[in-house]
């Protein structure tokens, strides 16, 4: 898995937050490491960035491949906001905390506190 496809380098400022580095990549998205500017927390941010259906143009904008994807980029980027939207309204003590959710790029970020330990696949095994 190529964790650095397409991502911001490190120094990127978006919202009040600057990127770190790149902690993990799916198929829908990656995972960055980030500061809070105003808090100087280390938060996680998620960027919806599917690699079968977009890429980052050299402007750093999140475009999809081919014309004819534009429709399905953008029903998806609608599912990830309000998925985003319905994750920044729970609260329990075993779901990490949403701090918030933005459009910017010409795609959608999740923003959460970082929670350090072990992911769920560790204990799994």
């Amino acid at each position: 898995m190529d964790k650095l496809r397409d991502s911001m380098p490190e120094g990127t400022e978006i919202d009040c937050y600057v990127i770190m580095k790149v902690v993990a990549s799916g198929g829908f998205s990656l995972i960055y490491l980030a500061e809070d500017e105003d808090t100087q927390d280390e938060v996680i941010i998620k960027e919806f960035l599917p690699k079968k259906l977009a890429r980052r143009a050299s402007n750093g904008k999140v475009m999809p491949l081919e014309d004819k994807q534009v429709d399905n980029f953008n029903r998806s980027l609608r599912l990830f906001y309000q998925e985003a939207k319905v994750l920044a309204s729970l609260r329990h003590p075993n779901i990490v905390q949403v701090r918030g959710f933005f459009l910017a790029n010409n795609t959608g970020y999740l923003v959460m506190d970082h929670e350090r330990g072990k992911n769920l696949a560790s204990y799994i095994k």
